[in-house]
């Protein structure tokens, strides 16, 4: 496995990079995501064609990312999409995030909500079509658990089909979604959602364009392609992606040592991780956070043996934050494998998605050094 760090650091539990590398790309997404996963940027005639696809379960992505000048500046994201030529069926259980919008930060007094805004694909299971899903977080006494959501029913006929979304931010009626299908955008949005009260998120940090959250049925060797993309960003935050130090959090854990086993209780752990792993697992409990220093030649497995389900373990470069680079390899209960990678301190992170805290055990193989 190798590690590339030429923009920012690299975390890999599978494959994550962080430049690009390909013949062409669309300004302003200047970062690859991909775990378990591949996204690549193609040329096909004038245009530059992104084709995202993951072959594994979750946690898996294939993203492009890049981050705002203007946070709270109105979002206008436009492309056109086609799902893998294989789908020609899918059901409500099948679900896949095309687009998301990570905040700057969580609101202290809620919801515990990290993505501003969503695109995902799902289907109708009395049809066999799909439709679109458009989420936004929301203030109470709106949506469900700080997201207000609505579905646009489609047909695999439609594809390929432009979406565009405008997201607005701002206290009480301020904040809106609004969504067109189709290339005409002056008459009424396909979906609407009003008074998301959205201003408490303090902005966009972050826009995402691929696949994640993928359901595992939607896997593929086949990608599913966006095109003629457009974003209305007058000017790009360029620095090291999100390794910026910003998060503050602190490491009450042990040191990690070589080849042991730590003995673990989230019980005892502080509530500092609302949100990790790009806004894309929420924790609901205290968690655990301990050092990891790693040397330029280090080999090392981290294997999480839970008492309870929904344990997660994520590693991360130390100091990210919330929405950090933070990645996970643990929901399926797979060990975290690093194979060269970039010296440096990290941070491992042990929490639960659910309410529940437990114990816990986590198996250290192989040398930091």
């Amino acid at each position: 496995m190798s590690w590339n760090s030429m923009m920012s650091m690299t975390l890999v539990a599978g494959l994550l990079m962080t430049s690009l590398s390909s013949a062409c790309n669309v300004a302003p997404f200047n970062q690859t995501w991909n775990v378990r996963g591949t996204a690549e940027w193609t040329e096909i005639g004038t245009d530059c064609v992104l084709r995202a696809k993951v072959m594994t379960g979750s946690p898996a992505a294939a993203t492009v990312h890049y981050r705002r000048a203007d946070r709270t500046a109105p979002l206008r994201l436009s492309f056109v999409f086609s799902p893998a030529p294989t789908l020609v069926s899918i059901d409500s259980s099948q679900v896949a995030s095309l687009a998301t919008g990570t905040a700057l930060s969580v609101p202290a007094q809620g919801p515990n909500q990290a993505s501003l805004f969503a695109i995902k694909l799902t289907g109708d299971s009395s049809t066999s079509q799909p439709q679109l899903r458009f989420e936004a977080a929301c203030a109470p006494p709106a949506g469900l658990n700080g997201i207000c959501s609505a579905q646009v029913p489609i047909e695999f006929d439609d594809f390929p089909l432009r979406i565009t979304l405008q997201l607005e931010m701002g206290d009480a009626e301020a904040g809106r979604l609004q969504a067109w299908l189709g290339d005409d955008t002056s008459g009424t949005p396909s979906a609407s959602l009003e008074n998301l009260d959205n201003a408490r998120w303090q902005g966009i940090d972050r826009v995402s364009l691929g696949l994640s959250g993928v359901s595992a049925s939607l896997n593929g060797t086949q990608p599913f392609s966006f095109s003629e993309i457009e974003v209305n960003e007058a000017q790009l935050f360029w620095s090291d992606f999100e390794s910026d130090l910003a998060g503050n959090i602190l490491a009450t854990g042990q040191i990690i040592h070589g080849n042991t086993t730590i003995h673990g209780n989230t019980c005892l752990g502080n509530f500092q991780l609302p949100t990790i792993a790009s806004g894309s697992t929420q924790l609901n409990g205290p968690t655990i956070v301990y050092k990891l220093e790693l040397g330029s030649s280090a080999q090392l497995r981290l294997d999480l043996i839970p008492s309870v389900p929904g344990m997660r373990m994520f590693i991360c470069p130390a100091g990210s934050g919330p929405s950090g680079p933070c990645v996970d390899a643990s929901a399926e209960l797979l060990p975290i494998d690093f194979a060269n990678p970039p010296a440096g301190s990290y941070q491992v992170v042990v929490g639960n998605v659910e309410q529940t805290c437990a114990s816990y055990n986590i198996r250290v193989a192989g040398y930091l050094n």
